[in-house]
């Protein structure tokens, strides 16, 4: 069978897809965290995922093997291979590196997936996000009319209220510049609802960011319509913002954009960045101390309980070249930034063409911003998101395969 014929129709593999998407949906449902319509197993949340995974691909891999992009996953294993000499110069846990082993192949399964069985139209990808994001958004609200609005008590399945934003935030940049039909509009628009509704600062400025990009791209500036638009926009975001701090539900997110400019006004850099250049600060000092390899881990032995910079002992550097920092060391984030070069070369060469992967690309771009103040790449959930969206955006066109049989490790083909 041609793989344009059946593996590229979502109605030919119904059940497959289904359980490809219910995967993914399991992060949002099968959950520690006290959501609305999450609940635990005395098993890993993970391995429901795997599960789900599994099913799907043995209904889809009957008809066609599947193929191995083959570039980036030799870089993520490389990388791999430079995190063991992490762990053994840092005599860190050997677990830690049978963990990062682990999701680098499960990453390279999942992109795999999607580079070989996604479907003509991504339908697939856009119900999975889609989903995934009503889903998040109805715990994020549940979360909210319980809590009265405090942002510690904000949680949904697949984390507190930052972590949930990380996802949203690339939800709603995708479905911005590829949503053609109302409801996908709709989903945008909830999604952009439940960033603010999270009181992610950091998210609400990556989210301010896309859009600008966004409107700077779709308009013809050399035309008055385009600044009368303009104008438009900025009176409804203006009006928008004050309704929104008269309402019970929006105050909380007015008060945090105001406390937040008040401190950009006052210069107060340390604030306004909620002690983030405090946290940079003793992730360089860790940094330093391994550069080539990474230290695995930002803890510094040196640091006692006394300084004022213990309380950022283990933490995660929210910035996500540091992260790569601490955790790669300088050759590995070499690796990082290859691939970063190649997924660039990819969409200039080609990636513009189709609608769905110009839209994974400027989400994909998001995330890195958004990355740049909060935790989201280098975490499990969110990885295993990232390479879905990868594998979909590498994807070739029917018809254009150069693969090896079996596995099909495959080379240039975009």
């Amino acid at each position: 069978m041609s793989r344009s014929k059946t593996l590229y129709r979502f109605s030919n593999h119904k059940t497959a897809y289904a359980l490809w998407i219910m995967a993914y949906f399991s992060f949002a449902i099968v959950s520690s965290y006290d959501a609305f319509a999450a609940f635990d197993l005395p098993i890993p949340g993970v391995l429901v995922f795997v599960v789900c995974l599994a099913l799907a691909m043995f209904l889809l891999i009957r008809d066609k093997s599947f193929s191995v992009p083959l570039l980036p996953a030799i870089v993520i294993m490389l990388r791999t291979v430079l995190f063991a000499f992490s762990v053994a110069l840092n005599d860190v846990e050997v677990t830690e590196w049978f963990y990062e082993l682990g999701l680098t192949l499960l990453c390279i399964v999942l992109m795999s997936i999607m580079y070989s069985y996604r479907s003509g139209n991504f339908v697939e990808l856009r119900i999975m996000l889609g989903g995934f994001a009503i889903i998040t958004s109805i715990q994020l609200i549940v979360s909210i009319l319980l809590g009265d609005a405090v942002k510690g008590a904000i949680t949904s399945g697949i984390g507190n209220s930052n972590y949930a934003a990380t996802f949203l935030v690339m939800i709603f940049a995708f479905f911005l510049f590829s949503s053609k039909k109302w409801y996908e509009w709709g989903i945008a628009l909830i999604s952009l609802i439940s960033v603010l509704a999270t009181q992610s600062f950091g998210a609400m400025v990556a989210v301010a960011f896309i859009v600008c990009w966004k409107i700077y791209k779709s308009l013809n500036w050399k035309g008055l319509k385009a600044w009368m638009l303009l104008l438009a926009i900025i009176v409804c975001i203006i009006a928008g913002y004050f309704i929104l701090g008269m309402t019970e539900f929006g105050k909380p997110i007015v008060d945090k954009i105001q406390e937040k400019i008040a401190l950009f006004l006052e210069g107060n850099w340390e604030g306004l960045g909620s002690s983030r250049l405090s946290l940079y600060k003793f992730t360089w000092n860790n940094i330093k101390e391994h550069f080539l390899f990474g230290g695995v881990n930002n803890y510094s032995p040196t640091v006692l309980e006394a300084d004022p910079l213990f309380r950022w002992q283990n933490a995660r550097a929210h910035n996500l070249v540091f992260e790569s920092l601490i955790r790669y060391g300088f050759l590995g984030t070499v690796v990082n930034a290859v691939l970063v070069a190649y997924l660039i070369h990819i969409y200039r060469k080609n990636g513009k063409k189709n609608i769905y992967k110009r839209a994974i690309f400027m989400a994909l771009v998001e995330c890195a911003v958004h990355g740049l103040v909060e935790p989201n790449f280098f975490t499990m959930h969110f990885e295993l998101f990232i390479w879905t969206m990868i594998g979909a955006f590498l994807s070739p066109d029917a018809k254009k395969e150069n693969c090896f049989e079996g596995v099909g490790l495959c080379r240039k083909k975009y």
